[in-house]
């Protein structure tokens, strides 16, 4: 009786033990899936998109000091995954809005900038600025701007250190040499006209520079072209000769 007794009391003992464990699993199950949830993005690529063109259309917003939350997740969607899904004449206005507001956040902290190169701080970010606007197409060095924009102090504690390295990533890039004039403001077609433009006014030069010869250097030339045809033919004559026999 007494073992029966006690295998009853071990029994009921595990009972709570077991629904304990099964609570424990249930609610680490639930906080996996609530981080896993957390994980993705706050926004669907086509609200993204949609508050993307509602920015870009309307100026007073795109020079609010503070980024919507959507449009944040464009940039740490491209930081993410390295590649953009948006229209890049879009994107770059937001590029260079969330640039602004990153630097604002620098200058609350009291963050002073220098001349560097006798450059100061002003003419550079401008300089930045224009070259986003001038890129026909998305830069290569694009994730890693956006890698920048999103988590600015995890990298620099200075607004001189961190714009040095953006800038580095719009103004220090090269590209080969045929894709360069369509990737900044140029084209071969206003290449072409250049080009043109210079062959014409060498050709002009080149007329004035006969024109203003004198009567002797032109009688001197032509002395020397006739010269030149009857020593040619002089030396032709023989063989000419030669050959009949």
């Amino acid at each position: 009786n007494r073992a029966m007794e006690a295998a009853a009391s071990a029994r009921a003992n595990s009972h709570p033990t077991s629904s304990s464990n099964d609570e424990t699993g249930k609610a680490t199950s639930t906080s996996s899936q609530s981080a896993s949830i957390n994980a993705q993005p706050s926004s669907s690529i086509e609200s993204r998109l949609k508050a993307l063109d509602a920015f870009v259309s309307n100026p007073s917003s795109s020079q609010n000091a503070t980024i919507p939350a959507e449009l944040n997740d464009i940039i740490n969607d491209i930081a993410n995954i390295g590649s953009s899904r948006y229209p890049w004449n879009n994107l770059k206005v937001l590029l260079k809005s969330k640039l602004e507001e990153v630097l604002e956040l620098y200058r609350k902290e009291k963050s002073k900038t220098t001349k560097i190169d006798g450059e100061d701080f002003e003419t550079r970010h401008d300089r930045a600025l224009k070259y986003i606007s001038d890129f026909k197409r998305p830069p290569f060095t694009l994730q890693r701007m956006c890698e920048l924009l999103k988590e600015p102090k995890r990298y620099y504690s200075n607004i001189e250190k961190f714009f040095l390295a953006f800038s580095k990533m719009v103004c220090g890039i090269t590209y080969p040499a045929e894709d360069y004039d369509g990737e900044r403001g140029g084209s071969k077609n206003e290449m072409k006209i250049e080009k043109t433009k210079e062959d014409t006014i060498e050709s002009q030069k080149e007329k004035e520079d006969v024109a203003v010869s004198s009567p002797s250097e032109k009688k001197a030339n032509q002395e020397e072209e006739l010269s030149t045809e009857t020593t040619m033919a002089t030396e032709q004559e023989p063989k000419q000769n030669e050959a009949k026999r």
